[in-house]
């Protein structure tokens, strides 16, 4: 901007966003940001302004409908994670609670391939990764049932 003008300037806050925060010139804009809502700065804006927005992308058990609460993808942010099916698993279930789902799913490999670290760290080899990023005839999971242990493909 050749000047400082005013106007308002509008984030839209995705519904699954948890956690957001803005900045502006490096402080807290103090701005709610309501999941599913806009956030608004409405101010006087000057030539050299600087907005930092945070959105923290933490993995979720999305249920697949409102008829199957116990059928969950696995969520972070907008991308649904796949585990690699084409692996002898142990057997294992996945936390039913966030803060330990996401303490146990591990960055591997690359920022977008995660592995599952149980407590009891069995060694699960199936990597989760976006659903984007499979390939084509390559074996995966995309539902998982929270009341069941995973299926097993095949035992030894």
């Amino acid at each position: 901007m050749a000047r400082s003008t005013a106007f308002a300037l509008r984030f839209r806050v995705p519904g699954w966003a948890r956690d957001v925060s803005i900045s502006l010139n490096g402080a807290s804009a103090r701005v709610p940001c309501v999941p599913g809502t806009w956030a608004v700065l409405d101010r006087t804006w000057n030539p050299g302004d600087n907005v930092e927005i945070k959105l923290p992308l933490r993995f979720r058990l999305q249920p697949v409908d409102r008829w199957h609460p116990d059928r969950i993808a696995l969520v972070r942010g907008p991308v649904v994670f796949v585990q690699e099916g084409n692996t002898h698993e142990p057997v294992y279930r996945l936390p039913d609670d966030e803060t330990s789902l996401n303490a146990q799913l591990v960055v591997d490999r690359s920022p977008a391939e995660f592995r599952f670290v149980p407590p009891d760290k069995t060694n699960v080899q199936g990597r989760f990764r976006p659903f984007y990023a499979m390939g084509e005839n390559h074996p995966y999971r995309m539902y998982l049932d929270r009341t069941a242990l995973p299926f097993i493909l095949w035992s030894a």
